[in-house]
């Protein structure tokens, strides 16, 4: 069959866009190796070929754990061709963690590397070593990435921008985690949005130092690059030197990145001899400080803002850069083909500058959760995402989050569920009853306190530690310990967070068993 535009055929189409208007301009920047959009295109073509070899069919979920690496990119791209479902996972989970995506999204096939051996034999009763790839040197008896590759696979038949793309699991705040669905569609609209919002162009280059499974670091960056035509420049991890070197040196021409990141550049002692004349700037991830923002200033630098939930495909409110001085506290104004709204418990909007809950809706919006029909029909409301967030609008549109509705921690930009961290705690026996809350962080922005009930007064973090370090990743793990004789409760039995958070920001002489 012979195809001629590019219509409807899923998001897999722009790496062969590019290919062919650019075929030569890098696409992926990682170490010492530069791929063009034409070996982008010819690599993932030829995974999709090996992916449908392999036995993947349409809707079948493909999994990627490894670190940061180019063969991210190449895996996604594959599986939209054939309208396989990419499933990313969080590397810094917890192998007991892994084992439960990997169980509820009903993997096919993972794909892998070395630095994971440990971990995947958790994972074993859920993917087999047959359908087990590695991305660098397989170890003895396993598979290469090399051996799925195919023949070119150009054109897909049936996929379109209703179909599934990707599974974005978030933590859970049941306790669990739990799947964003999003589509083709959701990404190519988001991909527009902030292709507009940004002024991305072709001709710019991004670093990607955060891990690629991160929503803000896959749905609000990487995809919009593709989208454009633009540069990744993937890192494996994050320095800040080296970051500051890739602005000056290797082209970067847009930072999107969270606050704890700006700031441990801005305390480089290389910081005030850099040149930042070229670079376009956004935060998201966390509120950025004001002394932060004005040290980039200061620099000639002016920092946008950015906000966005992994259900609303990473990237709803923007605060362009210009206005970044001016509105501080500000979050910003919906992008295109979004809808924001700032309303009360039944649903109305409320007046200017009264609090309520922020909703959004638009071509954004996943259509669920993977396999939840109550946590769906709880977040999306008559078309309304539900986002949990305290807003207020202006008579102009401009939002600011003013708090959270849901206990959910913000530690250095990374989503953090009180209720699965409280659920972890709970396994031990010396553990009565147990609250997490944040407390400010002068570099994480917020960091989790396990507030505890237990029989012994002796109680330290260092005994909770191995079980913490079993079920959670490093991020959720709490920074302090809090023995208490009870947690405080509304009338209704309700734990009083707001207040546990309030004494324990306000009060600096209590009793805190530390690391």
């Amino acid at each position: 069959m012979t195809h001629i535009g590019t219509v409807s055929h899923g998001i897999s189409e722009w790496s062969l866009f590019w290919s062919r208007f650019h075929p030569d301009h890098p696409a992926i920047l990682f170490g010492d190796r530069t791929i063009s959009y034409r070996q982008l295109e010819d690599r993932a073509a030829r995974l999709a070929d090996g992916l449908r070899g392999a036995g993947i069919a349409k809707g079948d979920r493909v999994g990627f754990l490894a670190l940061n690496a180019p063969e991210f990119v190449e895996t996604l791209l594959a599986c939209a061709r054939i309208g396989a479902i990419f499933v990313p996972f969080n590397i810094r989970l917890t192998a007991s963690e892994l084992s439960f995506i990997a169980r509820d999204a009903g993997l096919r096939l993972l794909l892998t590397d070395t630095s994971f051996s440990g971990r995947l034999d958790a994972m074993a009763g859920q993917v087999d070593a047959e359908h087990t790839y590695f991305i660098d040197g397989p170890p003895e008896g396993g598979r290469s990435i090399d051996d799925l590759r195919g023949d070119p696979l150009r054109f897909p038949d049936d996929v379109g921008l209703d179909d599934i793309l990707l599974l974005a699991y978030t933590s859970g705040t049941t306790g669990h985690c739990k799947a964003a669905v999003i589509t083709h569609g959701n990404v190519a609209a988001t991909s527009i949005a902030v292709i507009n919002a940004d002024g991305l162009r072709s001709t710019d280059r991004v670093a990607l130092p955060a891990p690629l499974a991160f929503a803000g670091s896959m749905l609000s960056v990487m995809l919009p690059f593709l989208h454009a035509g633009g540069s990744l420049l993937i890192e494996r991890s994050f320095d800040a030197e080296r970051m500051l070197d890739h602005v000056e040196q290797r082209g970067v021409t847009v930072l999107k990145l969270v606050p704890a990141i700006y700031q441990m550049m801005a305390a480089s002692p290389t910081f005030d001899r850099r040149d930042f004349s070229r670079v376009r700037a956004t935060s998201g991830g966390a509120p950025v400080p004001v002394d932060l923002l004005r040290t980039y200033h200061a620099r000639g630098l002016l920092i946008g803002g950015a906000y966005g939930l992994t259900e609303g495909c990473g990237f709803n409110l923007h605060l362009p850069p210009r206005e970044a001085a001016e509105r501080i506290g500000w979050t910003g104004l919906p992008l295109l083909y979004q809808e924001c709204r700032v309303v009360d418990d039944a649903g109305t909007e409320v007046a200017p500058h009264e609090v309520g809950e922020l909703v959004i809706r638009g071509q954004c919006v996943m259509p669920g959760y993977w396999n939840d029909a109550e946590s769906t029909a709880r977040t999306i409301r008559d078309g309304w995402l539900h986002t949990g967030d305290l807003a207020i609008a202006d008579e102009l549109g401009y939002i600011k989050v003013v708090d959270r509705l849901k206990d959910m921690i913000i530690s250095g930009g990374i989503n953090v569920y009180p209720a699965e961290v409280e659920r972890v705690l709970r396994e031990h026996p010396d553990v009565t009853e147990a609250a997490v809350v944040g407390v400010p962080d002068p570099r994480w922005g917020e960091t989790p306190v396990a507030c505890v009930v237990s029989g012994r007064a002796d109680l330290t973090l260092d005994d909770l530690r191995p079980l913490l370090t079993e079920h959670l990743a490093d991020y959720k793990r709490p920074r302090r310990l809090e023995l208490i004789d009870e947690l405080p409760r509304n009338a209704n039995g309700k734990i009083l967070k707001r207040s546990l958070r309030e004494s324990l920001t306000a009060e600096s002489g209590h009793q805190t068993r530390r690391p």
